[in-house]
């Protein structure tokens, strides 16, 4: 191994070891218990959970549809879950029946959907025991076949051509039903508490990853490793 600049090898090899003192911190449970790429997800899945809080928006829209009788065919083929889902929507208001996989629903298109409004808040707060309470099953499962069911409603309101009902339905899904799902166990945060972190963090990662390529630049400028532009050939 020939070194032909002692000066770019010592600060590479500084770099390096650096780097990976650095590394093995950031590894390590120092953050309260947790190591900071476990800090850093869950704080950024804390901020992100709570800037999707659309429940007032969608609890707003329901009302709106409070009084529009509707009536929809889903498909749930398996039996114990079409029975679960059928308690859902008979404690909401609707009528429902269920047959060879299929819960044909009918009832108050609001009422519904202020009652899946209702299931999701419960879950978006983590008070998941409450529709454990209500129902009688896991709380994950009330949300899974909400959103079953709703995802089944969107797509025949569509193919009866009741489009805005069904858009509705789609909002209701994405915008409540999915999102407590998803974050749910989650203790929502506001940015602006955390934005001085949220900063830090963001310009670590940028002056983090330089750090590693200036490393192995200085490496191999060190040790006589470049990169050249070809010479074009002469004919």
């Amino acid at each position: 191994m020939i070194v032909t600049n002692k000066k770019s090898l010592s600060l590479g090899v500084v770099l390096t070891i650096t780097f990976f003192i650095v590394l093995a911190v950031f590894c390590s449970p120092v953050f309260n218990g947790q190591t900071g790429l476990q800090y850093a997800d869950d704080l950024f899945n804390s901020i992100s959970k709570g800037s999707a809080y659309f429940v007032p928006t969608i609890r707003a829209g329901a009302e709106e549809w409070r009084g529009t009788a509707f009536e929809v065919t889903v498909e749930v083929k398996d039996a114990d879950k079409a029975e679960k889902a059928a308690l859902l929507y008979r404690e909401a208001g609707a009528e429902v029946t269920v047959s060879d996989g299929k819960l044909t629903i009918s009832g108050d298109l609001g009422s519904v959907a202020l009652a899946a409004v209702a299931d999701a808040e419960e879950m978006y707060h983590n008070r998941g025991e409450t529709l454990v309470a209500r129902y009688g099953f896991d709380e994950r499962e009330v949300l899974y076949l909400w959103w079953l069911t709703i995802d089944g409603a969107e797509a025949y309101l569509m193919r009866a051509e009741q489009y805005e009902a069904a858009n509705f339905l789609g909002e209701l899904k994405t915008r409540t039903i999915e999102a407590a799902y998803n974050y749910y166990g989650v203790e929502p945060l506001e940015i602006r508490e955390f934005a001085g972190v949220v900063v830090f963090l963001l310009v670590f990662y940028v002056i983090y990853t330089m750090w590693w390529g200036f490393s192995v630049y200085y490496l191999f400028e060190g040790l006589g490793i470049t990169m050249a532009k070809a010479k074009k050939a002469e004919v």
